[in-house]
């Protein structure tokens, strides 16, 4: 009866901790992907490993970068697009 309870415990307590670890890398993808829509490209976060949290953290820093080019290209065009009105 011991060993059953002290393994329930056991079980109990490595279930919270993965929990808890899966939670948090969670909550950094979502504050990352919260930057990114409020137009912060130059955020990036750490991935550790080879699971699907680490792929969907490689694929937020890369979202992030191709985003942040795109947008100073679009900028770069816009101001090209200007000069070009104001001169004719």
């Amino acid at each position: 009866l011991y060993l059953f309870v002290i393994s329930i415990a056991g079980a109990v307590i490595i279930t919270l901790l993965l929990v808890r670890r899966i939670s948090r890398r969670i909550h950094g993808m979502v504050i990352i992907a919260d930057e990114i829509a409020k137009g912060n490209y130059d955020v990036h976060i750490e991935h550790k490993g080879s699971d699907e949290l680490a792929h969907l953290a490689q694929s937020l820093n890369h979202m992030a970068h191709v985003l942040g080019e795109n947008f100073s290209l679009l900028n770069r065009k816009n101001e090209e697009l200007s000069q070009f009105a104001h001169i004719v």
